[in-house]
């Protein structure tokens, strides 16, 4: 395909291209691969029209010091073109704290629900805090396997995930209270202190 030399038309050309047609081109021709890379607000409107359910503040977060066009071909493409269970996808990204990832396994169908809520307690056990409001907010059970979530978070020190855990009406006295027991072994006194504060048992 052939460029114009006009700019503006160019970029229309460009735009209409199908992701794998838009590389190919990018990398055999000098002319696109130049405009492609002088004008990264190309590759930021394509992200946005490709996952407009991100958001700008959510994308700029996990772009990080990457071009947008490095975050979009190595990262978001790539993750929604795999052909991994979107399920895994999703326990991984709560795992590793990565929301965006979060957000792409849940719009290509995840089952947040899936194996006892396991996403939210992964979340929990890791402390990241906005993936586990995240996924509440989409109707992820805190309570699953008897509010195991909150031993999580205690038992791994992540005060805050606690706090908003027990916001969220989590049972701090489950499992014969191992949140404050698993806790204190693991030597987070501010979350026994908090637990405590709430009528847990001092061990």
């Amino acid at each position: 395909m052939l460029l114009t030399g006009n700019k503006d038309v160019d970029f229309l050309i460009l735009d209409k291209l199908e992701d794998s047609d838009l590389i190919k081109m990018c990398n055999i021709n000098k002319e696109a691969m130049q405009l492609c890379n002088n004008n990264q607000h190309f590759w930021l409107n394509r992200i946005m029209s490709k996952f407009p359910y991100l958001g700008l503040k959510i994308l700029t977060k996990y772009k990080g010091d990457r071009s947008w066009s490095q975050y979009y071909i190595k990262d978001l493409r790539k993750l929604n073109n795999a052909n991994s269970n979107n399920i895994e996808q999703l326990f991984n990204a709560s795992e590793k704290g990565r929301l965006d990832h979060v957000i792409i396994a849940m719009n290509k169908g995840a089952d947040i629900h899936a194996q006892d809520d396991f996403a939210v307690k992964i979340a929990s056990e890791n402390g990241h805090l906005d993936i586990v409001k995240y996924l509440v907010s989409q109707g992820a059970n805190i309570h699953a396997d008897n509010d195991f979530s909150v031993i999580l978070a205690s038992q791994y020190g992540h005060l805050d995930t606690v706090k908003y855990l027990v916001s969220q009406d989590a049972n701090i006295h489950t499992w014969d209270d191992f949140a404050v027991i698993w806790a204190s072994e693991n030597g987070h006194t501010d979350v026994v202190d908090y637990l405590v504060s709430l009528g847990a048992p001092r061990p």
